[in-house]
Formats: structure tokens, sequence, C-alpha cells
């Protein structure tokens, strides 16, 4: 009984943790910006990009506080909405740019 208490809390903790692992997020700097989406290069050689997509649950915090005070070449943080694999974009819970 003990082992398979074991075992299961092993499991448990595994599954957990490769949850947490696939929801990171995503930090680097404002490369472009459109109506509903931006561009952040993720690596210094700004070589890596991802677009990021708004929703109407976006929040935005730091040193602005709506999509329209961001600019080219703010260094953030993006909270991305926790979505399935197969889900095609990375939405936006959260921006926070650094002051």
């Amino acid at each position: 009984m003990k082992r398979t208490k074991k075992v299961a809390s092993i499991a448990v903790v595994a599954f957990l943790a490769l949850g947490l692992a696939a929801c990171g997020n995503y930090e680097g700097i404002v490369a472009g910006k459109g109506d509903t989406s931006f561009t952040v290069t993720t690596d210094e050689e700004k070589s890596e990009k991802v677009e990021v997509h708004l929703t109407d649950i976006t929040e935005f915090s730091g040193k602005i506080s709506s999509y329209e005070e961001l600019e080219e070449g703010d260094q953030l943080k993006v909270v991305p909405v926790d979505t399935t694999t197969e889900f095609p974009y990375i939405l936006a819970l959260e921006v926070v740019v650094e002051e």
C-alpha cells in the first residue's frame, strides 16, 4: 500500500512539473507593434521572435497601463494564456513592462 501511494505521488509531481514547464513566460524586447498584436525578440541576437496577440482580458502593468502606451524597444515579460499545444497563437494574459 505504501508503495502504491509513493508511485502515485511521484506520478502527480511529474505531471505537475511537465504542466508548469509548458506554461513559460516570454521575456524580451518589443520589436514591432500591430493593431492587436506585437512582436517580441526573445534572444540577444534578436533572431528569435514571437508574435503575441491581445485578448479582451489582457492586463498591462509596470510602466504602462494600456496597449497604446507600449513602444518598440520596451523590455517586457508576457504571461501567456494557458492554451493547448495545438492552439496556433500566443495570447497575452498579462504584459509587464519594466520601469
